[in-house]
């Protein structure tokens, strides 16, 4: 009996140890610096960083606490990122963090502090991420839903109208339920400006389009 639930309890661990512990979706900030920094991750996560335009995706070790704005969720090296081809614009990403073996995670941020012994004493030059070629003009939306009652959507509405301009705010009903489109925004300078002024109302989805 203790041995079938010793091996019960060793069964639903490693199940445990293998799912996402974290996940967030947003804008990441780049640099050329070899900083890897997750919000609200300390350094030495396993994480993945997903491109949502394409599902391109790294597995990377981040290497420093986050301390950038709050309407960011991560600050990435160019370098960690390349085949993810993120616009340059728009570098909106999914992250996940994962467990998984702890002597793995050591040994890799062991080799990681090896390299980057190397790489400071050569010049690092600036490497800039593949812009994506688009056709059109894409945008920034900000969307809260879904309301299975229209009545929800509109008493959103009117708290977002005390915050901001009413003109960028719109409801759109899509088979049984009702969304609240903030947007279009032009640029991450106008998405910081809105987050800001949302700070209270931050439970939207990002969406480019």
């Amino acid at each position: 009996m203790y041995r079938f639930l010793y091996l019960l309890f060793l069964f639903l661990f490693s199940c445990i140890s293998q799912k996402s512990i974290y996940e967030t979706k947003g804008f990441i900030s780049l640099n050329n610096e070899g900083i890897i920094a997750i919000k609200n991750l300390k350094k030495n996560r396993l994480v993945k960083i997903i491109n949502i335009e394409n599902k391109n995706y790294v597995k990377i070790i981040t290497n420093a606490d986050y301390k950038g704005s709050q309407n960011r969720v991560g600050n990435i090296d160019f370098k960690s990122l390349n085949n993810l081809k993120l616009s340059k614009n728009f570098p909106l990403v999914y992250i996940e963090e994962s467990i998984e073996n702890p002597k793995f995670i050591a040994k890799k941020a062991k080799i990681y502090e090896k390299e980057k012994k190397v790489a400071s004493s050569v010049s690092r030059e600036l490497i800039s991420t593949e812009t994506i070629s688009e056709s059109d003009k894409k945008y920034i939306y900000l969307e809260y839903g879904p309301f299975y009652n229209e009545s929800y959507a509109y008493t959103l509405v009117k708290n977002l109208k005390k915050n901001i301009r009413t003109k960028k705010i719109v409801i759109i009903s899509k088979k049984n339920d009702n969304y609240v489109f903030v947007g279009p925004l032009i640029n991450l300078k106008e998405f910081d400006e809105y987050s800001d002024k949302l700070s209270k109302l931050n439970g939207y989805n990002i969406i480019i389009k």
